[in-house]
């Protein structure tokens, strides 16, 4: 009688299609193994010891299960075992484009991939409050005091992709009294 496979770790347990990965877990035997992400074929998966499999994933989207399958075609499944991380965020238009050094400007971001965006920096500062996710194409965010001046403003999604290129903010000094006259 044949034990069943244990998943127990995928490492890293996430990454784009094509990562290397190491799968832990027990029972895995040599010969033919195979490996499924959420239905699709892991490439080239490789017998290291019964406690190791390594693979390179498949295309895939979202958050997967891990199948093992030992070469006596008996499985072992770990849940939810891999995301496949989405294309980094992207920012096609800041509105507004400036604001008083106060703060307190609604900032709304327009762009692409920004559902996993889970900060906003701004001349390299992570703002103290996460965005607000409006849709797939937009979010909005409140400023914090700045030095007047134009800063790049990055967006950063949780599996730490930057955006592919900074978009700017300005923070502007309010109008000086100069002199007065009766």
């Amino acid at each position: 009688a044949s034990t069943l496979p244990e998943v127990s770790t995928v490492e890293p347990p996430f990454g784009k299609p094509s990562t290397e990965v190491q799968i832990h877990g027990a029972n895995f035997l040599p010969g033919s193994i195979q490996v499924l992400f959420g239905g699709a074929y892991g490439h080239e998966p490789t017998y290291v010891s019964p406690t190791q499999i390594n693979v390179r994933t498949p295309y895939g989207e979202g958050e997967v299960d891990v199948i093992v399958i030992n070469s006596d075609g008996q499985e072992g499944v770990l849940e939810d075992g891999y995301i496949f991380i989405p294309n980094p965020p992207n920012i096609y238009a800041v509105v507004p484009t400036e604001g008083p050094d106060s703060g307190e400007t609604e900032v709304n971001v327009f762009g692409e991939n920004l559902t996993e965006v889970d900060r906003i920096e701004i001349d390299g500062e992570v703002l103290g409050d996460p965005p607000t996710i409006i849709s797939r194409s937009q979010l909005s965010f409140i400023t914090e005091p700045m030095a007047p001046g134009t800063y790049s403003l990055l967006v950063i999604d949780r599996y730490n992709q930057p955006t592919i290129s900074p978009a700017e903010f300005t923070f502007v000094a309010p109008p000086a009294l100069v002199s007065m006259s009766p």
